[in-house]
């Protein structure tokens, strides 16, 4: 086994990949790993400098003919990103075309009902970028894949209210002057108590906005 450290932009699917483990659940499930589900109940968001435990690899063994030949397929290791497109007003684009470019492939395909797009990509990929084709104009966005902290660290308060389109830098470091303003917008917004400060009912509904789906 091997202890590591969460780096910025990794998920359970590409830390597998890395490690030749087809499915991420071995991590996360491996007994060894009990204090880190407790501390992130939800796998797909991991925090910079979390510790994990990577379990051995499981080895396979097959037994054939000798005297034939005989096709193996590896693996491939992928990951689904899930993604809800929405206007200025916080309307989804609905039944609308997009391009989406994450590492080498493109891909092309229509919004749902609900603005979502889901898609299929390699499990190590950390950047894209989207383009939504809307009536009057397009729209288009830089991914960055994986990057996404926890909601109770400021990063990922900021992170969440840089997606839903209020003002913050999110590759600023702390909780600043411009991130309480994007706060204060954002509990103007919901109908909560405009305070500057991040409380347990501001916290639920920004992550229940941001993390609905």
């Amino acid at each position: 086994m091997l202890f590591r450290s969460v780096a910025q932009g990794e998920c359970l699917s590409s830390i597998a990949k890395k490690y030749g483990i087809s499915d991420w659940r071995s991590i996360y499930n491996a007994p060894e790993n009990a204090g880190f589900r407790q501390k992130r109940s939800n796998p797909n968001i991991l925090c910079p400098g979390d510790s994990l435990v990577i379990p051995d690899p499981q080895l396979r063994t097959e037994d054939k003919p000798a005297d034939q030949l005989h096709t193996f397929v590896r693996k491939s290791y992928k990951t689904t990103i899930h993604i809800v497109v929405e206007d200025e007003m916080g309307k989804p684009f609905k039944s609308t075309n997009y391009d989406l470019k994450v590492g080498e492939e493109s891909y092309q395909g229509t919004t749902g009902g609900d603005g979502s797009i889901t898609q299929e990509i390699s499990a190590d990929e950390t950047s894209g970028e989207l383009t939504i084709h809307a009536s009057g104009g397009g729209y288009s966005w830089t991914l960055d894949i994986g990057h996404l902290d926890p909601d109770e660290t400021d990063d990922g308060v900021k992170g969440r209210l840089h997606n839903l389109g209020f003002d913050v830098d999110s590759g600023r470091e702390g909780f600043d002057e411009q991130a309480v303003i994007a706060l204060k917008a954002f509990q103007y917004a919901a109908g909560l108590p405009v305070t500057g400060t991040m409380d347990d009912t501001t916290r639920n509904k920004l992550f229940k906005l941001h993390d609905r789906v």
